[in-house]
Formats: structure tokens, C-alpha cells, sequence
């Protein structure tokens, strides 16, 4: 959607034709799109990120309506969105151009559109996210004719070509089918990134660790809830360079003390492992996005460190307080802006927003959750059993 330019005054029929005569001198040509549902997402947090908590207008239009707005206003909204893509789609098939439609993310169509057109000739995907380079290795088969995997970037900006097959041959298929697992627990589009450790270096350590493939066979399967916890917790007590046995609170407690001997600056908070409290939400999310990515059981988000706010899915943090009362009280920002840089000194210590801020009091930035999380997430707490 954001790689062709939309002038102000071409028709929506125009603007199609320019979406065509980019792709035509591809030959033979699957496109698939993305579902842009009206309900709640996991993907929602993410989306509110990226537009800045901007809304776009519904728009209705035609194929001869002429273009007036700007275009990430237009596409901001996810009706808009959804009502284009069906009016490409049908300018794609009048130019006999085959077209697949996801009901929301399309990563795992996309992967699996791929691998299938491999079996029977040599495949070309074109595309941006690591998630499809995760899934076209954990679903690609041995013995499939040439597949590649070729960043969708202009010819300006270098990237890396990767042949799946020989990829898949140099890591092993038992490597491939845990690297969802490594993917997600070191942060994609709807788990956090995890300070100070690297995509690359977890997939060493799990390379090297058989206790960290055995670890991750937890989140490939339908299991308990205190597994996934405990599990998750040893995975990234691990990737810190702890001993899996301590836990996240004891090695967070040691390298803390440790700077504190060592370090002439200011310790940073942030750049210490996640408590296990924090620890548990993200590995919950990891289990349920690598469950969505493998066609695994279905699972309800809000059991699995999701929390519906005002008709959206927000990542539950925390149910404890990030510090003692008495820091909070004194800890607040003055903010001109949206509180989405680590500006803010709120979001700079770790904190949400609060009525104590000068600008914002708490509700109307992007460090702020709207609603009392620690409330809401004791009421939609979960029983494991």
C-alpha cells in the first residue's frame, strides 16, 4: 500500500492502474493482502504506534472519485484501507493477476502461498518483515525447487537475498522449526524487544543450548499455562547469561548490585533483564503469537497477556507498580509533545503517564493506558487449570 505515490486529483481507478503497471513486469504474480478487521487485533498496539494515535476520516469513493486527502490520512482509517484493497483486488484480476485475501495479518498466507508455489516451479517472494523469512524457513520443505526471499526495496537500498533452501540446509530443520519461537521472544510486531539482546545472538545461544530447544518445544505444543511461564522465564534468564535455575529477579538483583560496585554513572533500569513479573505477560504473548503463526489452537488474547481497552488490545505490562509509591509521586513529565519518545521523562524510567503530569495528566498521550491496568488485569487474571 505505501510503495506507489497517490497524487492529489487521479481518480481511485487511476491510482489502481498505478499499483498494476508496477508489478506487471513480474510475469506470473500472486499477490496477497492483508485483512483490516473492525474488531479488536494484536497488532493494534503496534498500529497506534506507528500512526501516532492518528484516526483517518471514513472516506466513501469510487472508481472515478478523485484523490483529495493525504494518503496516510486515507489509509489510517481501516475501512478505507479494507475498501481500496477490494477495489485493487478487482483491477488485479481484470489484468489477470491471481490475488489472496487474509482475514487479518497475511504474514502466514503470504509464507504458505509461497511454499506451495515452490513444488512446482522456482518462486520469487517479495516482501519486508522478518516474520516471513521465520515462516517460509519453518514451513518450507526439503526437495522444493529454488525459493527466495528478496526484500521489496528500491534499487537504491542494499538487502540481502536469501535462498530458503540452502538457508534451511545450513541451519538444520530442527533449528528451523524453533526459529518462530526465537523470533518472537526476542520481539516482533507484537512482542517487546528485549534490551540488549540481539536476533543473532539468541539464535547462537539456541544453536548452541539443547536446554533452550527443549525450553522452546513448550511453545510449540498446547501447554499449561504455568509451563509457558516457566519456561519463558528460563529462556530469557538464559539470553541475559544467567543460570536458568535463579530466575529473572535474583539475576536482575545481581547485575544491579554489580554495577552499582562498578559503574561511575547513572544505572539505567531499563538495560537490567525484565523482572519475572514482566517476564511472565511476554511470554505469554510469545506463546500465543507463535501458536497463530504455526496454525496452532485457538486462543483467546486476553487469557495471554492481552487486555481490551476501549475496543482495542493493549499489552499488559504489569500488575505490580514499577516503583515504590514514593518515587512516583515525584517522577513525572512536562511534555509538549505526545509522550511517544524517550523524551518523556515517564517513558524514560519505565512508567505510564500519570495525573501528576503537567501536560498530559495521564490521559491523553501515547504513555498512557486510559484505564487503571492493574485493576483490570486482576479481573481478567487467568485460572491455569
Amino acid at each position: 500500500m505505501h510503495k506507489i505515490p497517490w497524487k492529489s486529483g487521479l481518480t481511485f481507478g487511476e491510482i489502481c492502474k498505478r499499483y498494476i503497471d508496477s508489478i506487471k513486469c513480474y510475469g506470473s504474480i500472486v499477490v496477497v493482502f492483508d485483512g483490516y478487521v473492525s474488531g479488536p487485533d494484536t497488532k493494534d498496539a503496534m498500529h497506534l504506534k506507528r500512526t501516532k494515535g492518528i484516526f483517518g476520516t471514513k472516506v466513501t469513493f469510487t472508481e472515478t472519485t478523485p484523490f483529495r486527502s493525504k494518503k496516510e490520512l486515507f489509509l489510517a482509517n481501516n475501512e478505507n484501507k479494507q475498501n481500496f484493497i477490494e477495489m485493487l483486488s478487482r483491477h488485479m484480476h481484470l489484468n489477470g493477476i491471481e490475488t489472496k485475501h487474509a482475514s487479518a495479518d497475511a504474514d502466514v498466507l503470504i509464507a504458505q502461498t509461497a511454499v506451495e508455489s515452490a513444488i512446482s516451479h522456482p518462486t520469487i517472494l517479495l516482501g519486508e518483515d522478518t516474520d516471513l523469512l521465520v515462516l517460509l524457513l519453518y514451513y518450507n520443505n526439503f526437495g522444493s525447487m529454488n525459493l527466495i526471499f528478496k526484500p521489496n526495496h528500491d534499487k537504491k537500498t542494499k538487502s540481502k537475498i536469501w535462498d530458503i533452501n540452502k538457508t534451511k540446509g545450513v541451519l538444520g530443520q530442527n533449528m528451523c522449526k524453533v526459529l518462530p519461537i526465537i523470533h518472537a521472544i526476542s520481539g516482533c510486531d507484537t512482542t517487546s524487544k528485549l534490551y540488549g539482546v540481539g536476533k543473532v545472538a539468541t539464535l547462537k545461544k539456541f544453536i548452541d543450548s539443547q536446554i533452550l530447544k527443549d525450553l522452546a518445544e513448550i511453545f510449540l505444543k498446547g501447554s499449561l499455562v504455568e509451563d509457558i511461564i516457566n519456561a519463558g522465564e528460563k529462556i530469557i534468564t538464559f539470553l541475559y547469561g544467567g543460570a536458568p535455575i535463579e530466575g529473572l529477579d535474583v539475576l536482575r538483583y545481581k547485575k544491579f548490585a554489580n554495577r552499582v560496585l562498578t559503574c561511575k554513572e547513572v544505572i539505567q533500569i531499563h538495560t537490567l533483564p525484565p523482572t519475572t513479573e514482566t517476564a511472565t505477560y511476554h511470554s505469554l504473548r510469545t506463546y500465543l503469537q507463535v501458536q497463530t503463526w504455526i496454525g496452532g489452537e485457538e486462543i483467546d488474547p486476553c487469557n495471554f497477556g492481552w487486555l481490551l481497552v476501549t475496543g482495542r488490545l493493549m499489552p499488559i505490562k504489569t500488575k505490580k507498580q514499577p516503583a515504590p509509591q514514593r518515587l512516583l509521586s515525584i517522577i513525572r513529565c512536562n511534555c509538549k509533545t505526545n509522550c511517544d519518545t524517550r523524551r518523556c521523562t515517564c517513558r524514560k524510567h519505565g512508567l505510564e503517564c500519570n495525573i501528576s503530569c503537567g501536560e498530559c495528566r495521564g490521559q491523553s498521550c501515547m504513555n498512557s493506558m486510559h484505564v487503571d491496568i492493574n485493576l483490570a488485569a486482576d479481573e481478567l487474571m487467568f485460572d491455569s487449570s
